[in-house]
């Protein structure tokens, strides 16, 4: 989704997906080659759209089954994550202003539309989304570079029981968003590094660490 774009706009490319996606060629689990439709499901999400938090209703997705190994996964439109109300351009937004704005977690929970209990969830979430050297050495290897310095975040007070997870959140977090700049992808580079990476793989959990060989520990 385009910051440029309106919530009229994402609103009605996102009514309308469920029309115009294609069904796959082949099973995302076995790579069997026949697949068919197998109903629809309806979710909602919370995104960014034009540096706004917006919410979109009913967003219609379309299921496919598997005729080998009979498992059925959700198609979702681009840039919209699976399992997860809250988009990763919001959780972007919302993690950068705790570690680097001059926000509260209450004027983010206010902003974002969300509670205090999600906001540390969120930290911690990107804190061990993936291991910072891993990271450091990915962006390294496509910036064909050196690798930025360790980035240590503000650790506000009352932050100090959790300082090794500010320090991790920050650290992923900007250099999720470097790698994303040297691939040429769209910010914030947490969300678009995570798509690329995931692809069409479904039941990939986004509350505790996920499953994410590629960026594993």
């Amino acid at each position: 989704m385009s910051l440029a774009e309106t919530p009229e706009a994402v609103r009605r490319e996102l009514a309308g997906f469920e029309q115009k996606v294609e069904r796959p060629c082949a099973c995302v689990f076995c790579a069997w080659p026949r697949v068919w439709w197998n109903g629809r499901r309806t979710r909602s999400l919370t995104t960014m759209v034009a540096g706004a938090v917006v919410f979109l209703a009913e967003v219609v997705c379309r299921r496919v089954k598997c005729g080998s190994c009979r498992r059925s996964w959700t198609l979702r439109p681009p840039g919209v994550m699976p399992r997860r109300q809250y988009q990763l351009s919001v959780v972007a937004a919302g993690v950068a202003e705790l570690l680097c704005g001059e926000l509260s977690q209450l004027e983010v929970v206010e902003r974002y539309t969300t509670s205090v209990r999600t906001v540390r969830r969120w930290l911690r979430w990107v804190a061990g989304v993936a291991e910072p050297s891993v990271l450091a050495a990915r962006l390294a290897e496509a910036a064909e570079g050196p690798v930025l310095p360790r980035v240590e975040p503000f650790v506000r007070r009352g932050w100090e029981r959790i300082r090794s997870v500010v320090r991790r959140a920050g650290e992923n977090l900007f250099l999720l968003e470097a790698l994303g700049v040297v691939k040429g992808l769209e910010p914030p580079g947490l969300a678009s590094v995570l798509e690329a990476v995931i692809g069409n793989r479904d039941r990939m959990t986004t509350y505790g660490r996920p499953l994410l060989p590629e960026l594993a520990w």
